[in-house]
């Protein structure tokens, strides 16, 4: 696994706020089934819980947590993405026991041991995020070294089959950064999971995204990270005639945690 993942103009298109906004609200548009929902319903979230969040973007997650906490329980943030974060301390109105900064995941130890109060979590939790990190399985070890006894981590991540990306494929050459990056969560995360914890469950999120209109997958595929502008309408009209003959494009979506 190439030690490179998401760097360059992959990165900075990954990370990109008006980038990240567009897939976000497209998927929660799309998506035939809500991932916040499932993910909430796997994710064992205990009152007082010392929870530490890498990668929690505009605080989706951020957000349930707080209701689930209680005023002593306590959330450690980062994103390396500044609009974001700014978003989230305006939406929860710079509560007491949440302290949200605006880094990239790399500087994780550091800002645990000279920025972050909480110095030990009882949960450590990374939602879409990992898998960007050049540094991921640094980042991984980190968040491990810093829980409490008995602690759990969560990481969620894409992975294959990829709809949209094998339609992409039919037009041209994916990224191999992206192709790897699909494959973290089987080939990687699974297996260094298993040498930190001796009980590992793994869950799939099966879901569809359901476009009924070109303008839509044009605003979605021009927010991938695998975007080829010399390859679009020839993509436009396949998409096109898919809509006309069925009402409908669909791609099927799905990640591991």
């Amino acid at each position: 696994m190439s030690n490179h993942i998401y760097t360059g103009s992959l990165k900075k298109k990954a990370v990109n706020y008006s980038f990240l906004k567009k897939r976000l609200d497209l998927n929660k548009k799309l998506q035939s089934k809500s991932f916040s929902k499932w993910l909430f319903k796997k994710i064992k979230v205990k009152k007082n819980e010392k929870i530490l969040d890498v990668g929690c973007g505009e605080g989706a997650q951020v957000k349930q947590f707080i209701k689930l906490i209680g005023k002593n329980g306590n959330i450690s943030c980062l994103d390396i993405n500044q609009a974001s974060i700014k978003k989230l301390k305006q939406s929860i109105h710079q509560k007491n026991n949440v302290q949200a900064i605006a880094s990239d995941m790399k500087n994780l130890e550091e800002l645990i041991l000279h920025k972050f109060r909480q110095k030990k979590y009882s949960l450590a939790h990374s939602s879409y995020a990992l898998y960007y990190s050049p540094k991921r399985l640094e980042v991984l070890n980190t968040m491990y070294k810093y829980l409490e006894n008995n602690g759990s981590i969560y990481i969620f991540t894409p992975c294959l089959p990829h709809g949209m990306v094998n339609l992409a494929k039919r037009f041209h050459k994916i990224p191999a950064l992206v192709e790897e990056s699909l494959k973290f969560g089987n080939k990687v995360l699974e297996k260094q999971l298993r040498k930190m914890f001796w009980e590992v469950q793994i869950n799939y999120f099966q879901s569809e995204i359901k476009i009924n209109n070109l303008n839509d997958f044009k605003l979605f595929y021009r927010s991938t990270t695998y975007f080829k502008k010399n390859k679009e309408n020839n993509i436009y009209k396949f998409v096109q005639k898919e809509i006309f003959n069925k009402g409908h494009i669909s791609f099927e979506k799905n990640v591991i945690f």
